[in-house]
């Protein structure tokens, strides 16, 4: 390794560069760098810092620039760290350099300062004893149930690994959700990885976990790169969630990432949630992962209500409206959930079918109070008297919003207390909202995603969803899994082991479905994966996009299919590829876990993701 020159004694090594460029480089050290370490180092015109992957073989290329200088005196770069890079280098199509930067935190780049690390969190949770026993050789865990059956599950593995040494990494989608477990991480030295964190609190957090000072680190998609150690346990809460998709290149999957890094640490990986994804399933059938179900001896009620079969009054149909009245009479609480806020879905000129959008996202605009509001940009917009496009008065309400099913119950059940979410309220108002449904101060709420925030379902007696086929709309391929998990979750979520609650799903499209998300059907996981070994889609197929920009978009376009076409499942027509970016776009299905590369062109940047 060590090569005599002028200057005297140095050292060739080969560094990673955090460019989408692939392959390593060749640099001179004056002094012995070993792998895992950060060096600055010249590159073109300006200097970067680089990841040591390890040594050079040749250092006799006189052309070989010098490092400039050594960041890290020892590795912070584990050995398992860098073969999760070279994995993701492959699996998703970027380079080792971009693989590494995503693995370690920006907090690294900087200095720790002290600060006082939290007390442990007194235990509070009431666990159940009727667990499963899991075998010794289970790496990778399913979990799905009610959510005391998973916080018990998750409760007892987390006490078999601390108290066997090793450390936990507890993954939720968003860090708001971390509250709802902090009742099961009591006498555990826990910390949250939080991103309101300063980035020198975060660092010295990691290097608490990777000393042991620290028993479980709760974060977000990115903890699942913190220290592990051998012999550690990773838990992925709400796994169905596409939070856990990191939308930056390298775009990975932390479900994934974390599969790996239990394989390669000798550790163990346990995902849960209210029902298995078809990939999951597909997992646990080929033998790759167990599977724990709970056995709830007294299911809750669950009923679907074809919308086709019943009458319907401002989205509420005849059997919802009874089940309300009735579960009000039992003076109990009742929630409505809707994914339509406002108090119309849109606003539509009835004469040229004009629909108001957003100028900035071109979303359609809600009808909220006076004004139309844009949910992605959350921003108002005033109520046009004419149609912009036909200049006539002819502009109408279209769809029905939470605020309007709000109206109609309180016709209903005027002795009753009864709100909705409003969509542009602000977040402390709808947190009072929500204190007050679970303090018992409202009979009726018609709510968004945001119902989660609420703790304490012991009250509610009735929970509906009000349109169980939103999902089903769009163009999407996986739109009926999303729809069934979706269905299993809210159902496990409110209801699972009690039979004083009920939950009731209208539909208008897909009852079949719908029956078979509340009841738990596994023939749905069956006849899915027969429909995508058919049309090949995941996860017997994995769908990739390659976008091809620059100068020589076309000539690269026609090259890249003609090499291409025999090494894939399917391709997308010619000429019909999306357009992206002033670039093209090509699509294509591929084995799922076949080698699928292509060569850097001259005039043309080429950049691969998958499709999830």
């Amino acid at each position: 390794m060590a090569e005599s020159v002028e200057t005297g004694k140095s050292y060739s090594i080969k560094v990673c560069l955090p460019i989408p460029v692939k392959g390593a480089f060749d640099y001179l050290s004056a002094e012995p760098v070993p792998a895992g370490c950060r060096v600055m180092v010249p590159f073109g015109n300006r200097k970067i810092m680089a990841y040591c992957v390890g040594d050079a073989q040749d250092s006799s290329n006189p052309r070989l620039k010098k490092v400039i200088k050594k960041i890290d005196d020892s590795p912070l770069i584990s050995g398992e760290m860098l073969s999760l890079s070279l994995w993701m280098e492959k699996r998703y199509f970027t380079s080792r350099g971009m693989a590494l930067k995503a693995i370690l935190p920006t907090e690294l780049k900087g200095r720790a300062r002290d600060f006082k690390v939290s007390g442990v969190l007194p235990f509070t949770a009431d666990l159940r004893k009727d667990l499963p026993d899991m075998p010794e050789s289970a790496g990778n865990v399913y979990v799905s149930g009610s959510g005391e059956f998973q916080k018990s599950f998750l409760r007892r593995e987390m006490e078999k690994t601390i108290s066997a040494g090793g450390r936990v990494i507890f993954l939720v989608p968003v860090m708001s959700e971390a509250a709802a477990f902090e009742d099961i991480l009591g006498g555990f030295r826990a910390e949250r990885f939080g991103s309101d964190i300063l980035p020198s609190h975060r660092y010295r957090m990691l290097c608490d976990f990777r000393d042991g000072n620290l028993d479980v680190i709760i974060g977000t998609r990115s903890a699942v790169f913190a220290p592990l150690g051998e012999k550690g346990l990773i838990i992925m809460t709400g796994a169905q969630k596409k939070t856990y998709i990191e939308e930056q290149h390298p775009r990975y999957s932390a479900e994934e990432v974390a599969m790996k890094r239990a394989g390669l640490s000798s550790g163990r990986f346990i995902a849960s949630g209210g029902a298995l994804t078809v990939e999951q399933f597909y997992r646990v059938k080929k033998g790759e992962a167990w599977a724990v179900y709970e056995k709830n001896e007294n299911p809750a009620r669950r009923i679907v209500c074809d919308l086709l079969e019943d009458s319907v009054n401002f989205g509420v149909s005849a059997q919802l409206l009874k089940n309300i009245k009735k579960t009000l009479d039992e003076k109990k609480q009742v929630l409505l959930y809707s994914p339509r806020g406002g108090w119309a879905t849109s606003y539509v000129c009835s004469a040229c079918k004009f629909v108001m959008k957003c100028e900035k996202c071109d979303r359609k605009l809600c009808v909220s109070g006076f004004n139309l509001y844009c949910s992605s940009c959350k921003k108002t917009f005033p109520v046009p008297e004419r149609c912009p496009r036909c200049k006539r008065k002819k502009m109408k309400n279209r769809g029905i919003g939470r605020g309007l099913v709000a109206s109609f119950l309180r016709k209903q059940f005027p002795g009753n207390r009864i709100t909705a979410v409003d969509i542009d309220s602000s977040p402390a108002d709808n947190k009072r909202v929500y204190e007050n449904y679970e303090k018992g101060q409202l009979d009726v709420l018609i709510s968004g995603p945001g119902f989660a925030a609420v703790r304490d379902w012991s009250k509610t007696g009735l929970a509906a969803v009000m349109d169980a086929d939103f999902l089903l709309y769009g163009d999407d391929w996986a739109a009926e899994e999303k729809t069934y998990l979706w269905l299993s979750s809210l159902a496990a979520f409110f209801a699972s082991g009690r039979t004083d609650a009920l939950f009731l799903a209208q539909t208008k499209i897909a009852p079949a479905l719908a029956r078979e998300a509340l009841s738990g059907d596994e023939s749905f996981y069956e006849k899915q994966l027969d429909v995508r070994r058919k049309f090949a889609f995941p996860p017997v197929a994995r769908i990739l996009k390659i976008n091809i920009s620059g100068r020589a978009t076309a000539e690269a376009a026609l090259k890249i299919r003609a090499d291409i076409k025999d090494k894939v499942l399917e391709i997308s027509p010619e000429g019909k590829g999306l357009s992206a970016k002033g670039g093209v776009e090509i699509r294509v299905k591929i084995e799922p876990d076949a080698p699928f590369e292509i060569e850097p062109m001259r005039g043309a940047a080429v950049t691969i993701e998958e499709e999830r």
